[in-house]
């Protein structure tokens, strides 16, 4: 219990960073609870499906903080919201496909085969339901089953020959290749629905606050080109809420001196 438990810190302190995807996470469950597992179930199966269940608990869990915790509040920002371009019109292809209830094998392909810190954290910035992206993330289960097992035949295999070590080097190509697939097939359903579903597209309202910020900052470089600008007052702009067209109206030729007063 207590390996479990270390592990199950460890790996959700590592899905917390940025830079490490989820492989290392799987595999580390392998070499490490699957042993333990296997010797206190008495088969190694046992233990590298209660290893496998772990990983994947770890994810699941791991996919709710990165959403709430850190998309959740990066998606208060408008300079974020602006920085991943929120109303393009392949951030609103990603949402409705998202949004769409259950599990559908386009959804299935962005949750499971996109980079996993990006794209919790895109769907926390998107306020997303967690529920139904835990949902469309169940498929994930199977290449962590894969990957886990190989750490586990791994650890087997340094002690009974080669038959294991030959097995987890065909687990981990196969686990290998359904991340990248996936991740094409994304893209291309991403594009297919940027696309073919113009219509659907404009009945998802634009964050306003993110066109007023770009607003903002274009009338500023046009304003202070070439004068010297302090970044306090350079942040203050860049920084401060604008409730939608209440401070700024995008209709009249006010808003230029709106901007300079």
């Amino acid at each position: 219990l207590s390996t479990t438990l270390v592990y199950m810190a460890s790996g959700l302190t590592m899905f917390l960073l940025p830079p490490v995807p989820g492989m290392p996470v799987y595999l580390c469950g392998g070499l490490i609870i699957c042993p333990r597992a296997e010797a206190e179930f008495q088969n190694f199966w046992v233990g590298a499906l209660y290893a496998s269940a772990i990983a994947f608990v770890v994810k699941l869990l791991a996919i709710a903080m990165q959403q709430k915790i850190i998309g959740g509040q990066l998606g208060h920002l408008v300079s974020v919201r602006r920085f991943v371009q929120i109303n393009s019109d392949t951030m609103k292809a990603i949402k409705l496909i998202l949004q769409v209830p259950g599990m559908n094998a386009d959804k299935v392909t962005i949750l499971v085969g996109g980079p996993d810190w990006p794209t919790s954290v895109l769907t926390g910035i998107m306020r997303l339901s967690v529920f139904q992206m835990l949902l469309g993330s169940l498929p994930h289960a199977f290449p962590i089953a894969l990957i886990v097992t190989a750490g586990g035949m791994l650890v087997k295999g340094g002690g009974e020959g080669g038959f294991y070590l030959a097995l987890s080097n065909v687990l981990v190509a196969v686990a290998t290749l359904i991340y990248p697939v996936l991740f094409v097939l994304a893209v291309i359903r991403i594009g297919d629905t940027a696309t073919q579903r113009k219509t659907d597209l404009e009945q998802i309202v634009d964050d306003e606050e993110v066109e007023a910020h770009h607003l903002v900052t274009s009338i500023l470089s046009d304003n202070f080109d070439g004068m010297r600008v302090s970044s306090e007052i350079k942040e203050s702009f860049l920084n401060y809420p604008y409730p939608n067209s209440n401070i700024i109206n995008l209709n009249t030729k006010d808003t230029n001196n709106e901007i300079k007063h």
